[in-house]
């Protein structure tokens, strides 16, 4: 699934691996002069995630039971190949 909106916020990313929920968060810099596209996942927006994911479980209790996890996708550059860091379990 992509692009999860809900009346509480957005998420870019949920996906499922064997009983693992990942919500995951997808930030894109050009350049890393106002450092990299994990460092503005700030705390205001990682509380804006997990309500969202909580949002995301209540409406589909078929999860309930997946562990979670939050990962952000930092990609950066201005043409390909561009730099991708996949942080696992950026946050709790």
């Amino acid at each position: 699934m992509r692009n999860y909106r809900c009346k509480l916020g957005e998420i870019d990313i949920i996906a499922t691996q064997k009983r693992a929920m990942h919500f995951v968060e997808v930030r894109y810099r050009k350049n890393d002069r106002f450092g990299n596209g994990a460092d503005s996942v700030t705390i205001a927006k990682q509380r804006k995630l997990k309500r969202s994911a909580r949002y995301f479980l209540h409406c589909n209790p078929q999860y309930q039971s997946f562990n979670c996890q939050f990962d952000v996708v930092s990609v950066s550059g201005t043409h390909y190949p561009y730099a991708i860091d996949w942080i696992e379990d950026a946050f709790q």
